[in-house]
């Protein structure tokens, strides 16, 4: 089934990235616990589960994101350690701590719209 041409939608996540060292180290434990998508899914904070945003908000959703960008500063989070979702979910995850609150901010910033 095709979509038609007026009701095309686009799948989008948002997500924080780390530093490439930090992200070779948890490449190093996914790898250890036999992650499937180590190289196809970057470590990351999820910021923006992702979601299906039609065409016609692709714009003002890419605005709000280079906005909260923008008014966006620095800020620290620790890792800590590995948790689970089992037995919802087999995920992984580091806990994180320190500038959480920054976290959370932006994660409300960005749910808007179609986010």
């Amino acid at each position: 089934m095709t979509t038609p041409p007026g009701q095309r939608r686009s799948r989008l996540a948002l997500a924080l990235l780390f530093d490439d060292e930090t992200a070779w180290e948890i490449r190093g434990l996914r790898r250890a616990l036999g992650s499937p998508n180590v190289e196809r899914i970057p470590p990351h904070v999820t910021l923006v589960p992702p979601v299906n945003v039609h065409q016609r908000d692709l714009d003002p959703a890419m605005d709000l994101v280079r906005d909260v960008a923008r008014r966006c500063t620095p800020f620290s989070l620790e890792l800590g350690p590995p948790t689970t979702f089992a037995p919802v979910s087999p995920v992984v995850y580091l806990t994180i701590g320190g500038e959480v609150d920054q976290v959370r901010l932006l994660a409300g910033q960005l749910a808007v719209g179609a986010l």
